[in-house]
């Protein structure tokens, strides 16, 4: 059993990132999972889509994702967080 976890879910619109239901404008869905087996060992971030608006082409969420990217980090190990980030639906 983890000494920590969590799930959030995600929702990425014009303006950025927002928890809660699903706005009217969002265009992506994200689950965020945290885990961490104890308080000296490294945590692990992952994300995962679980939902787009299909009348959104996916260059333009694509672009929308990249203007917001740090909000969900970079991919791998920095320090003592490792972060994995899924392919977008």
């Amino acid at each position: 059993m983890s000494w920590d976890d969590s799930t959030t879910d995600y929702h990425l619109t014009p303006a950025g990132w927002v928890t809660g239901n699903r706005p009217a404008d969002a265009v992506e869905s994200w689950k965020r999972s945290t885990s961490q087996q104890s308080g000296w060992s490294k945590e692990n971030i992952d994300w995962w889509c679980v939902w787009a608006d299909q009348k959104i082409a996916r260059g333009e969420r694509d672009s929308l994702r990249k203007r917001h990217r740090e909000f969900m980090g970079v991919p791998g190990r920095r320090g003592n967080i490792f972060t994995s980030i899924g392919e977008p639906l």
